[in-house]
């Protein structure tokens, strides 16, 4: 394959729409050493930015040293590289707000622990989201080809923003980047070579709602909503309690239970 037409690599984003509230404590007695943490955290969206902020992590009455504080944004920070799907979370604003811990038996090492498995529980309450990468497109082809151009746009979720005619006809708009990886060779077919286009990075917006699909736990009986990458779920496994999705077809690739 020629190097500059290999297809990107899609940068994905998982985000959240609500603020949800995740809460954990671990308290173990394994082989004489004894382990104790407990954190509760909320996450909500923070509209502006890509990445994650934290607030002043001074919980009620200072229950926790800040010495535990720094570790539960390492912890929460490990779990936010790969989201619940894999992809990096932003644009979430962490609020560590109550907690407690024990003069002996509380480590950096478990608060870390106790701090991710809290965040991804405050993930799950807050209808997280899967934020894909969005284009600025411009398409340029002979006026002859403008229908054909546009029929092949209006099937890539194209929004158009602007046309203007000099030489060529120009169209310009925003468009999701997965839909536009095999854009030029499919406008070459329909114009006689005649067409070319540019693009650059334009943001994130959210996956939609018909690219996402209701998958059904018959461990933990809860449905969850799950975005679709290619027609495919991008878990196999519940988001909770980690138990396989069950499929009505043992021939099929995708593991779904459709009720």
């Amino acid at each position: 394959m020629i190097p500059w037409l290999t297809p990107p690599h899609l940068n994905y984003r998982q985000s959240i729409e609500a603020k949800g509230i995740g809460e954990r404590k671990i308290v173990r007695q394994t082989g004489g050493v004894a382990e104790y943490a407990h954190v509760k955290l909320s996450v909500e969206p923070l509209v502006g930015t890509m990445g994650i902020q934290f607030t002043e992590n001074v919980t009620s009455q200072r229950t926790l040293p800040q010495e535990f504080l720094s570790y539960i944004e390492l912890g929460v920070l490990s779990v936010s590289k790969k989201g619940l799907w894999g992809f990096p979370v932003s644009g979430v604003l962490v609020y560590v707000f109550d907690g407690s811990y024990h003069e002996a038996d509380s480590s950096s090492a478990v608060f870390e622990r106790v701090a991710a498995k809290a965040f991804h529980a405050a993930m799950l309450a807050s209808h997280p989201a899967i934020l894909e990468p969005i284009v600025e497109c411009s398409v340029c082809v002979p006026e002859e080809y403008m229908p054909a151009a546009f029929s092949d746009l209006n099937q890539r979720r194209f929004r158009v923003t602007n046309t203007r005619k000099t030489r060529l006809c120009e169209i310009e708009g925003i468009v999701p980047q997965s839909e536009v990886l095999d854009l030029l060779p499919s406008l070459a077919l329909r114009t006689g070579g005649t067409a070319y286009c540019s693009m650059h990075q334009e943001g994130y917006e959210k996956l939609p709602e018909g690219l996402t699909t209701d998958l059904y736990c018959s461990s933990c009986k809860r449905d969850m909503r799950i975005p679709l990458l290619n027609n495919v779920p991008l878990t196999d496994k519940c988001l909770i309690c980690g138990t396989a999705f069950n499929s009505p077809d043992f021939d099929a690739s995708v593991p779904v239970l459709k009720r």
